[in-house]
């Protein structure tokens, strides 16, 4: 007999970012009490067995196959990327550069060989300029003295993602960003998903933060080991995620949520982490089935967001035995 979908998460009463508030999921089952989900989504997208499998990286070398892999924003054109580990970190996972700027005052710089190589390797061209022509090049960022022209990033379809993961025979996390502005917080979260071992991180089209060069020296390179699905609507993609089997966390810390040592994270997990300072949208809370908090001593309210979903990804991780 089908079992009842968790009620809707209650509206917040007040507040912002991950303080204390109001409001959590009325459904207090634990997911394995509550069954599985996923049998009907997964027999829809893969004829009633898994066709698609793999890991992040996998995810973005398919997408790589269609359009040029790259590390800048979505914006047509091409985009640079500064930063010696974002441009090492690109490298060493396969991402396409047309060619890299050096400053002439690296020439003793011990990471220097390590891109001299991997440009040989690669067939890249490279050129020692002056650090001024780095500066007009970037606008005067902290480019390190390294700057590479790259193709714009390739998202990961949310569709390729969804078929991928309906139909994967073992466990899977999520992270989804609701409303991150902060292309810092942006890289550093997808940063901790790559440390986690999470295998996908899903961006909303719109009021939010997109792929920069910005977000990839906030996130050390990292971008270029996880797959990044954009999606036009996030409570849509949630609900087909919920079809496909997947439980829906969102990290919201009102005072009466769940407190993260009470759940019992299943195999097929989503996260998801709100804006900096408005917290989770409505209508995602509406679709997350447990409103989630961090225990908060000394009178701390709140954390920044990337901090608070790094340490969640890790709580999640540590039950579900991964770490």
């Amino acid at each position: 007999m089908p079992q009842k979908k968790p009620k809707a998460v209650k509206e917040r009463s007040s507040g912002a970012g991950y303080g204390r508030r109001s409001g959590r999921s009325e459904d207090k089952r634990s997911p394995k009490e509550r069954g599985n989900r996923g049998a009907s989504v997964r027999d829809k997208f893969s004829g009633g067995r898994a066709e698609t499998q793999g890991s992040g990286r996998d995810l973005r070398r398919q997408s790589s196959a269609a359009a040029p892999d790259g590390g800048g924003s979505a914006a047509g054109g091409r985009d640079l990327l500064s930063g010696k580990n974002a441009v090492i970190s690109r490298m060493e996972s396969g991402g396409s550069i047309n060619q890299i700027w050096l400053s002439d005052t690296l020439r003793r710089d011990s990471r220097l060989q390590t891109i001299l190589d991997l440009a040989a390797r690669m067939k890249v061209k490279y050129q020692f300029v002056a650090r001024r022509v780095l500066d007009e090049l970037t606008g005067d960022e902290d480019h390190q003295g390294v700057v590479a022209d790259i193709p714009p990033y390739a998202y990961l379809e949310f569709e390729t993602l969804l078929t991928t993961f309906a139909g994967r025979g073992t466990g899977s996390l999520l992270i989804a960003m609701d409303g991150i502005e902060d292309p810092h917080n942006a890289g550093a979260i997808i940063r901790s998903a790559v440390a986690a071992g999470a295998d996908a991180v899903i961006m909303p089209k719109h009021r939010n933060v997109q792929l920069t060069q910005t977000v990839s020296r906030a996130s050390a390179g990292a971008i270029e080991r996880i797959s990044v699905a954009k999606t036009v609507n996030l409570s849509q993609a949630l609900s087909a995620l919920k079809e496909a089997g997947f439980w829906i966390y969102g990290l919201a810390g009102e005072e009466d949520s769940e407190d993260w040592n009470s759940q019992t994270f299943p195999e097929k997990t989503v996260l998801v982490v709100g804006n900096e300072g408005k917290g989770l949208g409505p209508l995602v809370r509406k679709h997350c089935d447990v409103l989630l908090k961090i225990p908060m001593r000394n009178g701390t309210e709140s954390l920044n967001a990337s901090v608070s979903a790094a340490l969640m990804m890790y709580k999640i991780q540590e039950k579900r035995g991964i770490i």
